[in-house]
């Protein structure tokens, strides 16, 4: 994920503000997607950072320094036009990482054919990967952070002794594709012996159990089927999941705990996990039952397959 990793009193003047704010309104606002308020702003950090407007390509960026700032700031480069990345969904990035103080670029995945993906957290208390809400597909960002900004403050505290103490960070950031952070599709009807399936309203879910023991042989049913691509042996798979175990009704495993995007490679040998999401398409979501001496129940939505 992202531990490798991500920085304007007179009359006059103010006649002056209200043509302004008029021209804009009657050209339309190109950095912001209107009934969508971002968490973060831009402020003096990240409108100092000049970065070449060429989506998809290797920024061409230049700052002076050292760059300094005790707050998280967002500037928009570039609106996209795709589907705009709202809280929970799967945001898919290119990234590069500055030192504000040197100007040294610490790691880039521009032109490495690697896309990293991050989930739209509720709040933004751990990390500034909530920067990325209300920012469409076909977007290009400047963030500016402090290390705890980008990696909370444990994380942040490690790498700020790495690269240099109150070091800003300047992140610049394509939003490649956004995808829906929840199943999406018609329900099923799973078979009496399963768990019932509900979800809170961010899509994560719990489950019910029936009554009898749990199935002897392994199963796998579809709860929602999602309209996608069929998912196939050869793809990467982005999901997110939740295992409970049987007897003890616990949850020993949940992505939506963690705020995190699970990718499943394709199989090198025997994974009755990998089987049981090829074939499925993308949006749906699957419930298995793994009977062992401990059963499991595997919840898991299918949310894209990546070639």
């Amino acid at each position: 994920m992202m531990n490798r990793v991500f920085v304007r009193s007179v009359t006059v003047l103010a006649v002056a503000a209200v043509v302004a704010s008029l021209t804009a309104c009657a050209a339309g606002d190109r950095t912001t997607v209107p009934g969508c308020t971002p968490p973060f702003s831009a402020g003096s950090v990240s409108e100092s950072i000049s970065v070449s407007d060429g989506f998809g390509k290797n920024p061409d960026v230049q700052f002076p320094t050292p760059i300094k700032g005790t707050e998280t700031e967002r500037s928009v480069i570039s609106l996209g036009t795709g589907p705009t990345a709202q809280t929970g969904d799967v945001v898919q990035i290119d990234y590069a990482l500055y030192n504000g103080l040197t100007g040294e670029e610490l790691e880039s995945t521009f032109g490495e054919g690697q896309i990293t993906p991050i989930v739209i957290p509720e709040t933004n208390d751990d990390n500034a990967y909530g920067a990325f809400r209300c920012a469409p597909a076909g977007t290009r960002l400047v963030l500016t952070m402090l290390p705890e900004g980008l990696l909370g403050k444990q994380q942040g505290e490690q790498f700020a002794e790495a690269i240099g103490k109150n070091s800003q960070i300047i992140m610049i950031a394509d939003v490649k594709d956004v995808i829906p952070g929840r199943s999406e599709g018609i329900s099923q009807q799973l078979p009496n012996s399963f768990p019932t399936v509900v979800a809170a309203p961010n899509g994560r879910p719990g489950l019910i159990f029936p009554s009898g023991d749990a199935p002897e042989e392994q199963q796998t049913e579809v709860n929602i089927k999602g309209s996608g691509r069929v998912v196939t042996a050869e793809d990467t798979v982005l999901v997110k999941a939740t295992v409970v175990n049987w007897a003890t009704r616990a949850v020993t495993y949940s992505t939506w705990e963690t705020n995190a995007i699970e990718p499943i490679p394709p199989a090198e040998g025997e994974d009755p996990i990998r089987d049981a999401i090829n074939g499925q398409t993308e949006g749906s979501q699957i419930v298995m039952v793994a009977p062992s001496s401990d059963t499991s129940v595997f919840v898991i939505d299918i949310l894209r397959a990546v070639r």
